[in-house]
């Protein structure tokens, strides 16, 4: 969080100018000079890395902390997800919950391609399954077409007798 305000005209621009290079601790009267007292002890409370290393940009939402199309379309999504599940009151539930490593395994698994992209596709919901084509406006009724129950991912895969026996 950036500080709200400065004491005084033109403060510090660069987080460098805070920082003694020579004991690697932070210039506390300068920093009190400058920053109201609730954003000086949260200044203060920053760890400082005692090791010299040059400065670099680094993109936090990547493992590498490169920029890449790939990580900032991950990012996008991701953030509107869970702000879709925020506004929809389902917090902790998403998809991404998953995680890439479920993902991975999914992908990694030793069975025929058809398999994985058939679980992927019920994982997304984009089986044409009724209840999935009635949310969508495609299907007229919500009920299994062979047994007349009503039809879900489950009771099409499980639980519809019809469906098993073939």
């Amino acid at each position: 969080m950036k500080p709200i305000i400065s004491l005084k005209v033109n403060p510090p621009r660069l987080v460098s100018e805070l920082i003694d290079e020579t004991t690697a601790t932070w210039k506390e009267e300068l920093i009190r000079e400058f920053f109201l007292p609730m954003d000086v002890s949260t200044i203060l409370s920053i760890p400082l890395c005692t090791r010299r290393q040059p400065d670099f940009w680094s993109w936090h939402f990547d493992r590498k902390g490169l920029f890449t199309v790939k990580s900032a379309y991950r990012m996008m999504v991701t953030t509107k997800i869970n702000r879709e599940n925020y506004f929809e009151g389902n917090v902790g539930s998403s998809n991404t919950e998953f995680g890439s490593k479920g993902w991975c395994s999914l992908w990694k698994m030793a069975v025929p391609s058809k398999v994985r992209v058939f679980l992927w596709r019920l994982a997304q919901q984009s089986l044409p399954i009724v209840d999935v084509l009635e949310h969508r406006n495609m299907a007229s009724s919500y009920v299994c077409s062979l047994c007349g129950v009503v039809d879900s991912w489950k009771h099409s895969l499980v639980e519809c007798n019809m469906a098993a026996s073939v």
